[in-house]
């Protein structure tokens, strides 16, 4: 396979407005006899998603106005054949062939290890967003699911960046206000300065809190999510759960279940993917009782 970059995908390549309809790759990608290098020509020549295995890191780090603060550590060549049929079955297979072509990313870089700059602690993440594409990580042996619980922690983390990282962020979905306005008073919120007992944030309309910021030590000093990170747990949530278990979860929360209702109508009204759908999908491929 040849990926020639024409502009080199330097710093200073201007990106192209985030529209599939006029986007011009400034790149080609050739044919190969070897699967996986040949699943990475069908996807570019199917839907127009470029995947990279090969790359800088100024392809990734650095946009017009803008620094990605993770680190890629680019994939083993030998493990794209795996690694491309781990992201059919997680992530690329649950979307519809329209949707792949108006809605996915532009660039896709492979990688086998992707951690954060800015964390205390190197967490080995499943994916982040950059302007015009994605970075995946954990696509090396030993890091791919083995049981069904993985596979679908795997297809909600992906779903999840996807969402709330790459479209919301780069303003190609936007979600109603009535969506925030439910918990609005609360995103960002911690224990020390609420009065609410944020134990129980799920009666505010949170799935959780978030574990990146809190002190997790068995204390209450725990943040609620801000609000990219609010619409990312839903997706994750909702991309994993089959229709039954979701529906039987949101009785017991009036807030999720209006939030879950906004989210879900907002997405399939914009965009034409039912989330839920995908939920009962992963849920009946990858069952886990």
């Amino acid at each position: 396979m040849l990926l020639t970059a024409v502009l080199a995908l330097s710093a200073c390549y201007k990106e192209a407005a985030l529209d599939r309809e006029v986007h011009d790759p400034a790149f080609t990608i050739e044919d190969s006899s070897e699967p996986g290098k040949h699943a990475i020509y069908e996807l570019y020549k199917n839907f127009g998603i470029a995947t990279f295995y090969e790359y800088n890191d100024v392809d990734y780090k650095w946009n017009m106005n803008s620094y990605s603060n993770y680190n890629a550590t680019r994939i083993d060549p030998a493990f794209l054949e795996p690694a491309m049929n781990y992201l059919e079955d997680v992530f690329f297979g649950l979307y519809d062939n329209s949707f792949k072509k108006s809605y996915m990313p532009f660039k896709i870089y492979l990688a086998s290890e992707l951690t954060s700059e800015s964390s205390d602690e190197t967490t080995d993440v499943y994916a982040t967003s950059v302007r015009s594409g994605m970075i995946v990580g954990r696509l090396r042996e030993d890091a791919l699911p083995k049981t069904p619980e993985e596979y679908k922690a795997a297809a909600g983390e992906l779903s999840a960046s996807l969402w709330a990282n790459y479209l919301v962020q780069n303003e190609r979905l936007s979600i109603p206000d009535e969506f925030y306005d439910v918990s609005k008073d609360y995103y960002g919120v911690n224990s020390l300065s609420s009065a609410v007992d944020l134990q129980d944030y799920m009666t505010e309309g949170f799935l959780d809190y978030d574990h990146t910021n809190s002190l997790n030590n068995g204390t209450t000093y725990l943040f609620l999510p801000k609000a990219e990170m609010d619409i990312y747990q839903y997706v994750q949530k909702i991309t994993t759960t089959s229709s039954e278990e979701m529906q039987a979860f949101c009785k017991k929360y009036d807030k999720i279940r209006i939030k879950y209702n906004i989210l879900v109508n907002a997405v399939k009204s914009a965009t034409g993917v039912d989330l839920q759908a995908i939920g009962d999908k992963v849920a009946a491929k990858y069952p886990t009782e």
